[in-house]
């Protein structure tokens, strides 16, 4: 299943197994935490978790809404330019922690996703090699 509502989750779940939702996860965005994640667990589901980078903002390349140079730049929600000034702020405070331990930011986000459970899986997306590695090292 793929963002499905908790409510439609459990109507499934009566009916047949639901194994995994697909549904956005990240450091930056952790609203499922709320009503979603419980019901899950509570079930068994695993949550594969996309966008668990917040679509690049948990990365080493992004410092203003100008950055991005594809369909993120017209932005909405907290991609939107309104946003993106209050949600920088906190990419820089995990920055700086970052920093401090020597890894890059992606690494960092990644590995406190993996920290949640192992009942959630992040398929970080990318077409590079070096990030590759980098989100790799999340692991360790």
């Amino acid at each position: 299943m793929s963002e499905a509502s908790p409510e439609v989750i459990r109507e499934c779940h009566n009916i047949h197994t639901v194994a995994s939702i697909e549904q956005e996860y990240s450091l930056g965005l952790r609203h499922i935490e709320i009503d979603l994640l419980p019901v899950c667990r509570e079930l068994g589901v695993k949550i594969v978790a996309y966008s668990p980078l917040a679509r690049g903002i948990f990365s080493d390349r992004i410092n203003s809404h100008t950055d991005f140079k594809d369909y993120r730049s017209i932005g909405t929600g907290y991609l939107s330019a309104d946003n993106f000034e209050h949600n920088i702020a906190i990419v820089k405070q995990v920055r700086a922690i970052a920093e401090k331990e020597d890894v890059h930011v992606s690494t960092l986000a990644l590995a406190w996703l993996l920290r949640q459970g192992d009942d959630i899986i992040p398929i970080p997306g990318t077409t590079k090699w070096e990030n590759f590695l980098t989100n790799h090292a999340a692991v360790e």
